[in-house]
């Protein structure tokens, strides 16, 4: 599986989980405190496989599917009705949404496709609406079962909660009638306390990210595929590159099937997965004609994940079709009822046939190649000067999560080559990074023609312009960039292009500096924080020091008398060992870090964890195994019971 859009490679698994404990990621400018917890479930999963730290990435993209139709089986299994169940099986696997997302690289969707059909069971089992009886355990267990689920893919796709709400207030106002007020008040308790412990489970987290802000921004404003504004489309599920635009109407007229002929159960199962569907099409044609904004104050990208929640609404009701036919049909005008068996059956076919003959090839339209061997020039092996690589381009074809720029265009940064799957995470801007994007704004306004030093001081060696998530010769999304973009970059005198694959443009920076050197004269350091400084001041002169890396969080090498600059977000954290003398650092160009070595000789740059990251680590650890020990219990407890989980 190629490393394109979210499929990005796996480090081993102490690397993951370094980043997630150690205090201090690569990510822009370097970030300081704990990582999100998905990097430490990786590192957990990467240890469990032995380190194959490759079959474990294949399994998490290509798994999700299967454990998503077996998610389809098990909320069909109370509808009286094995062809029920097989019907919304196939149906959940006919949909384009997966094949689209596997196409465009979108894990997280994946994700949601494998999640929404347990976390829909749970919470309508937790209201009780028949045939889905309530489940004979306590409400801690059950909330605490549900919210470990969710917590678990909140890790991932923070949306989850979204769309946990909307699937409450679903069941909660069409379902009252038939688990009553008592059901819905202990429904509405359980999925509350579920959205608490599951983002108690991530509290140390949501701490890094800041304020309550930053937090809406990162649920509901993380750049991705925007949802396409078209009604007709969505519903639809945006079929794409998959199928044939008019079969993709085929499971829309499955669903309609138990709507027109069920009676009782079956027909309230019938409407509420409707209403579901409803909604999530309702919230997602929102999300794509930006009239969330205005709500929000911020854009949301939320359609996609909308989508995988009208999905399972779609499926769902056709589950009952085949017991409305057989129990209901004849309550029906013979007329109606053949003429809505027959469309249904022909659009389920239809829907298998398309399913069929895109998975011909195994491949379902999925490219075939990455950027990586395109862009190995930019990978040194962590061999030689420490350096920086600054990534535009549009979020969806970025192999990095980043920070917007302008309208369609975001930034990102990597050290020493080819991102990985820890850039997928870059949590919300700081002032240090703002620097950064600030640089990158003046360099693309036209109002110099020396971007390379106003990006000398951040380290960056290479500037990779992508427009294709794959190479020109393999198949992959196309997102080219503002042709003033592509402008202002040609007329940089400091910046030369490199010969490389058309999808991306790789300027090489011949003003660039280490982000680890020393000056051989006299450099004034301390006060380089205005751009127009910077454009006059030359700092190629800069020698690297520190060539020896041995992770992100330490590097060895000679260092000469003198200021050592370190291109990172200041960290008071950060020590430089010089012969037997340790040296704290002090601010640099307003943001970096600089070291005054007392003496030459072989030096040791780390960065010492501060004592509030091992706290908050601790912290998330215990929630975790509390959590999960109680949700395992409720578990095995229903085992012994035979009641349903």
């Amino acid at each position: 599986m190629p490393a394109y859009g979210q499929f990005a490679d796996f480090p081993d698994a102490a690397a993951l989980l370094s980043e997630y404990w150690s205090g201090w990621r690569e990510i822009g400018l370097g970030v300081i405190g704990i990582g999100p917890a998905a990097l430490g479930l990786l590192g957990v999963l990467g240890q469990l496989s032995f380190g194959a730290m490759g079959a474990l990435r294949l399994v998490l993209i290509l798994a999700l599917l299967p454990i998503g139709l077996l998610g389809m089986w098990r909320l069909s299994s109370p509808i009286d009705s094995d062809w029920g169940r097989i019907v919304a099986v196939v149906l959940y696997a006919a949909l384009p949404i997966p094949y689209s997302a596997l196409i465009a690289g979108r894990w997280d969707t994946l994700l949601l496709v494998a999640a929404t059909p347990f976390v829909a069971l749970r919470v309508i089992r937790a209201f009780g609406v028949t045939p889905y009886h309530a489940s004979g355990r306590g409400l801690l267990h059950q909330s605490v079962a549900l919210g470990f689920l969710v917590g678990v893919v909140v890790a991932f796709e923070p949306l989850m909660l979204l769309l946990l709400v909307v699937i409450c207030l679903t069941v909660a106002l069409i379902g009252c009638q038939t688990c009553g007020l008592a059901g819905v008040l202990r429904g509405l308790v359980v999925v509350i306390a579920a959205l608490g412990i599951s983002s108690l489970m991530h509290f140390p987290w949501v701490a890094v990210l800041g304020d309550s802000d930053a937090v809406l921004q990162y649920v509901f404003g993380r750049p991705g595929a925007p949802a396409t504004p078209e009604l007709a489309s969505l519903l639809r599920f945006a079929p794409g590159s998959y199928g044939n635009a008019w079969m993709s109407w085929a499971p829309l007229l499955v669903a309609v099937v138990p709507l027109l002929l069920a009676r009782a159960a079956r027909l309230r199962i019938a409407v509420l997965a409707g209403v579901t569907a409803t909604a999530a099409f309702g919230l997602a044609w929102a999300s794509g004609n930006g009239w969330l904004r205005g709500l929000m104050d911020r854009d949301v990208f939320i359609g996609d994940s909308l989508l995988v929640l009208a999905a399972v609404g779609v499926c769902w009701s056709a589950a009952t079709g085949p017991s409305a036919v057989r129990i209901d049909g004849g309550r029906s005008p013979a007329f109606l009822r053949q003429i809505v068996v027959g469309v249904g059956a022909i659009s389920l076919t239809l829907s298998s046939g398309v399913l069929l003959l895109e998975s011909a090839d195994g491949r379902w339209g999925t490219p075939t190649n990455d950027l990586r061997i395109a862009l190995s020039l930019l990978d040194d092996r962590d061999l030689g000067p420490s350096y920086r690589v600054l990534w535009l381009g549009s979020a969806e074809v970025l192999p990095l999560e980043g920070w917007p720029v302008a309208e369609g265009l975001h930034l990102g940064t990597s050290v020493r080559g080819y991102p990985d799957v820890r850039h997928r995470w870059a949590g919300s801007p700081t002032v240090t990074h703002s620097q950064l994007v600030n640089a990158v704004k003046i360099g693309l306004s036209g109002d110099t023609v020396r971007m390379g030093r106003l990006l000398a001081p951040f380290g960056v060696k290479y500037l990779a312009v992508v427009e294709r998530s794959t190479p020109s010769f393999s198949e992959g999304g196309e997102r080219p960039v503002n042709a003033r973009v592509r402008e202002a970059l040609n007329s940089q005198l400091d910046l030369r292009p490199l010969a490389t694959d058309p999808s991306v443009m790789v300027l090489i920076n011949e003003s660039w500096m280490s982000s680890r050197a020393q000056f051989s004269e006299p450099v004034r350091l301390a006060g380089l924080d205005e751009p127009g400084e910077l454009v006059v001041t030359d700092l190629t002169s800069g020698i690297p020091v520190l060539t020896e890396r041995k992770s992100s969080r330490e590097q060895h090498g000679f260092v000469g008398v003198g200021e050592v600059l370190v291109a990172d977000a200041f960290d008071p954290h950060w020590r430089l060992l010089v012969g037997d003398q340790i040296v704290e650092p002090e601010m640099s160009f307003g943001w970096a870090m600089r070291f005054s070595s007392p003496v030459a000789g072989p030096a040791a740059l780390w960065h010492v964890r501060p004592n509030s990251v091992a706290d908050r680590v601790v912290v998330q650890l215990v929630l975790w195994a509390l959590v999960a020990r109680i949700a395992i219990s409720e578990g095995r407890k229903a085992r012994r019971t035979g009641s349903p989980t």
